[in-house]
């Protein structure tokens, strides 16, 4: 299913933010604190046929982590979809 994908940056406090927003069909709000969990995927009917690991977003969770970061996500509510976002400290050089 084709969807936007908008992404924005932002640099505040020494910090470089990374907004991704979606307008797939979401997480549901249960799932919301297990989505960076290593192997997990959704039960979500529309998506659970696609193939997939449950890796990806684990993986963008240990990026962040090993660059002293964070990633987040929320529901685009009451629009269909996510956004996702990925701090990380910057350095002058």
């Amino acid at each position: 299913d084709p969807s936007k994908v908008m992404v924005g940056t932002e640099i505040e406090n020494g910090r470089l933010s990374i907004q991704v927003k979606d307008e797939g069909i979401g997480i549901d709000e249960v799932d919301l604190n297990r989505i960076f969990d290593r192997f997990w995927r959704s039960s979500h009917t529309e998506v659970r046929h696609r193939k997939g690991t449950g890796l990806g977003l684990y993986i963008a969770k240990v990026i962040a982590e090993a660059h002293n970061g964070t990633i987040s996500a929320c529901a685009n509510s009451p629009d269909p979809g996510m956004t996702f976002v990925f701090n990380i400290p910057i350095h002058q050089v």
